[in-house]
């Protein structure tokens, strides 16, 4: 079994390179970006590591076509991708080439005979299902990551891009301007409800919660009526 890897930054990485070793077969690391990260992806135990690196000011989701064409032509039989944004168009492109069955937040994979088991997560993680696949396979990985390396890294293989042509060009970055990380990385949250009288008194909220180096949580109502 040839398995393909889409690799857009170091998320996850060991992870889905663990979860793809139980599966057996060859596991190639398909770096859609810079050279560096390729060098770092070829210590952690890649069989091949390819490296399809965008031109200056060309981002990623460009060479989707390319990538996809790519790991049909190599006949990929399992591509796995993390959940970041540009992994998921990436992995969208390489699923419809491959004609490939496409699943979202998975946590292990199993092999039974001539069928991979997948195990997901449903219902916003509080039940997990299998799913029996048979035929080309797109996930997208949401397992725990784990810390892998290898005594011998592997050759990273340049793949010759062409010009994707003006269908996607970079035009400016803009920092968000915010330290914050939102909800998902919170290590305090002040949660508010309807027990407020007015989106003035939301202040002294911010208030508090600025004091504690926390992020705020309320209720539908306050969000819609008062935020």
């Amino acid at each position: 079994m040839n398995n393909w890897i889409i690799i857009i930054d170091e998320r996850r990485a060991g992870g889905m390179l663990n979860a793809a070793r139980r599966l057996g077969g060859q596991v190639v690391a398909a770096v859609v970006g810079p050279r560096a990260l390729a060098e770092d992806m070829a210590k952690l135990g890649f069989d091949r590591v390819l490296c399809f690196e965008p031109a200056e000011g060309v981002p990623a989701e460009a060479y989707a076509a390319q990538v996809a064409d790519a790991a049909k032509a190599e006949g990929t039989k399992l591509v796995l991708a993390s959940d970041a944004p540009i992994s998921r168009m990436l992995l969208g492109a390489i699923a419809a080439k491959l004609n490939a069955s496409l699943i979202g937040a998975v946590r292990a994979l199993a092999v039974d005979g001539e069928h991979i088991v997948v195990s997901r997560s449903t219902a916003e993680g509080k039940i997990l299902e299998d799913v029996e696949v048979q035929g080309p396979l797109a996930v997208i990985f949401d397992g725990e990551d784990v810390e892998v390396s290898s005594a011998q890294s592997a050759p990273v293989e340049l793949i010759p891009v062409g010009e994707p042509g003006a269908t996607l060009r970079l035009i400016e970055t803009i920092e968000a301007g915010s330290e914050s990380a939102g909800m998902l990385t919170a290590a305090r949250v002040v949660g508010v409800g309807m027990g407020l009288q007015s989106k003035e008194d939301l202040k002294l909220i911010e208030e508090l919660a600025d004091a504690m180096h926390a992020e705020i949580a309320c209720t539908l109502p306050v969000c819609d009526d008062m935020r």
